[in-house]
């Protein structure tokens, strides 16, 4: 499996549009993740309903307008049924972002790299269920970073998801590092101002 490829999962084909797609909802979640913590919910949810929408519509072979009306239906049952279920949603939150922290390492292929993703997601679902402040600051600062720096190289015409072995690798990593910290940074002392008030 390649380090590159496009986020395919989103029906539409436009660069620009899939770019800003990712883009503006991670500069929210980045910096404002727990604060607005529905919202985010509301974001994991949809892209975790459209993600399935689009494996399992592909997988019964399904083609063109009914693939995006089945991503986008289960979308929003996924958003639906996060906003209702607070608590499995804040460990689901949790689990997809730890999953996806650990994705965007290297990992080998295969069942090897799924049972790595899977180990980070149910750590991080249990971190965020017991631990929720700090670790929901953290989990979606980084993984908001993620999305905004994914969705800058996407506008840039460089689609992928997972650190390059190429000499992206630099710049993307610091990019994400830099963007993830400054966003704890900033959701942090949101946070403790918020319980100062």
């Amino acid at each position: 499996m390649g380090l590159t490829k496009p986020l395919g999962w989103i029906p539409f084909s436009m660069p620009q549009v899939t770019g800003i797609l990712v883009l503006i909802p991670g500069i929210i979640i980045c910096f404002f993740g727990y604060r607005l913590l529905r919202f985010t919910l509301l974001v994991a949810g949809l892209a975790l309903g459209a993600y399935l929408g689009y494996f399992i519509s592909t997988k019964l072979g399904a083609t063109g307008w009914l693939i995006a009306v089945i991503t986008i239906v289960l979308g929003i049952i996924g958003a639906v049924l996060i906003s209702f279920l607070y608590k499995a949603g804040v460990l689901l939150l949790g689990l997809i972002a730890g999953a996806l922290l650990v994705a965007v390492f290297p990992s080998g292929t295969g069942w090897n790299h799924l049972f790595v993703i899977a180990i980070g997601g149910i750590i991080g679902g249990m971190l965020a269920l017991f631990l929720q402040r700090p670790v929901l600051s953290f989990l979606t600062a980084f993984l908001g970073a993620w999305w905004t720096v994914a969705g800058i190289f996407h506008l840039m015409g460089k689609t992928r998801i997972r650190l390059p072995e190429t000499y992206d690798l630099p710049v993307m990593a610091l990019s994400w590092l830099a963007l993830g910290v400054i966003g704890f940074i900033i959701q942090i002392s949101l946070t403790a101002k918020g319980k100062k008030k």
